[in-house]
């Protein structure tokens, strides 16, 4: 025996997925995404010589071992 009719059952499922999915756009928000960072923080300029040496501020680092470098146009370099 069904008690809840198929029609409340649908609306239910309707405003559900709609809240759901208002949650997930308003955390998206790049207000939600902007970074604070430290006072003391120093910006650097990252050139890539071969990966995965690269120059970082212009010392020389070693990238991680799962890092990847991806070009302008998403590619990978």
């Amino acid at each position: 025996m069904n008690r809840c009719s198929k029609i409340s059952f649908a609306f239910v499922s309707i405003a559900v997925g709609a809240f759901l999915i208002g949650v997930g756009v308003s955390f998206s928000s790049p207000v939600w995404a902007s970074r604070v960072f430290p006072e003391k923080v120093q910006r650097a300029k990252t050139t890539f010589i071969a990966i995965p040496e690269v120059l970082l501020g212009g010392k020389p680092e070693r990238l991680a071992h799962g890092a990847r470098a991806c070009t302008t146009s998403a590619t990978l370099s």
